[in-house]
Parts: structure tokens; C-alpha cells; sequence
């Protein structure tokens, strides 16, 4: 496809390894918190701490979660789509739009992210984080779409899907 809009990317035809954070010393409780928290165990502990860094850690010597996310949206919408597609009542297209914009919204996954604990794993440099993360807290007793939560939350929700994606494929 890429060639056919006459998209070239430098080095190409070279197989190209992603560069990491390499001190990845945490005692194993991240990769047990993201096997709990996906259900899929990741074989490289560097996914990790790429999808649980924010990008306010400037000095640290690896990258953002940003584009674990960007793929982690990806797979996200794809399951949303291919789970409501197979549901036995047949939806109409209207419909499958709605629900799979409100599955995927980001209020959705920041509850899915604040319920299973995703804030605390965040490697962050920004003192106003841990505070927004208290208010959402108190903002979720008024209802999940009274909410504006931070969205670092559904960032790295997604961050940890992209990860199992890149780490296992499509399956």
C-alpha cells in the first residue's frame, strides 16, 4: 500500500530492533500488574515500561507510551467492532456506531482503567496528576458520564493493549 501512494520510509527494506530503556529493575510487579490487568502475559518487559511512561518523563531513557497507544486503539476498536458484529441480535449500523463509540470512549476506558488500579502504575513527572486522579475518583459518584477523566488513564489502557498487540500479533 505504502508503495502504491508512493510512501517511502528510510531503511525499509531493513528489519529494524526498537530501542529500549535497558535498567528495567521493578521486581517483576509491573509485568504481574499488566498480566492481570490484559490477561495476557507479555514476553518483553520493555513494552511495559514503554506503555506505563508518560511524556513528561523526559530524561528517561525511553519512549512515551504514545505509540503503543496509537496501535492499542487500534486493537481496541478492532475487538470492539468484531464483538459487536458477532452478537446474536443484529444491530443496525446506527446502533453498532453508538455502542462501539461508547466502548471505546474514553470515559469507558478510564473506568476500566481507574477500576483495575492503571493510575498507580503511571510513570509520570507531572505533580498535578495524582490530583486529578482523586477527582476523577469523586467525579465517578455522580455517574461515569459526568466525568472528565485524566486522560493519561485511557492513554495507557490503551498503551497496555498496543503492548500485547506488538508482543503477540493480532491473535
Amino acid at each position: 500500500m505504502s508503495v502504491e501512494i508512493g510512501l517511502t520510509f528510510a531503511n525499509a527494506g531493513e528489519s529494524s530492533q526498537r530501542e529500549f530503556w535497558s535498567a528495567l529493575e521493578d521486581g517483576g510487579e509491573l509485568l504481574a500488574f499488566a498480566t492481570s490487568f490484559t490477561g495476557q502475559t507479555i514476553s518483553d518487559p520493555r513494552l511495559l515500561h514503554e506503555a506505563v511512561t508518560h511524556p513528561s518523563c523526559v530524561s528517561k531513557p525511553c519512549r512515551s507510551y504514545q505509540t503503543l497507544e496509537w496501535a492499542g486503539d487500534a486493537a481496541v476498536c478492532l475487538a470492539a467492532r468484531n464483538w459487536l458484529f458477532h452478537r446474536k441480535e443484529k444491530l443496525s449500523v446506527p446502533t453498532l456506531v453508538v455502542l462501539e463509540s461508547t466502548l471505546t470512549s474514553n470515559q469507558s476506558l478510564a473506568y476500566i482503567g481507574h477500576l483495575n488500579g492503571v493510575h498507580r502504575v503511571i510513570d509520570h513527572r507531572m505533580s498535578e496528576l495524582p490530583s486529578r486522579f482523586e477527582s476523577y475518583k469523586f467525579q465517578l459518584k455522580r455517574g461515569l458520564w459526568a466525568t472528565d477523566p485524566p486522560k493519561v488513564v485511557p492513554d495507557v489502557v490503551e498503551s497496555l493493549i498496543g503492548a500485547v498487540h506488538v508482543d503477540q500479533g493480532v491473535e
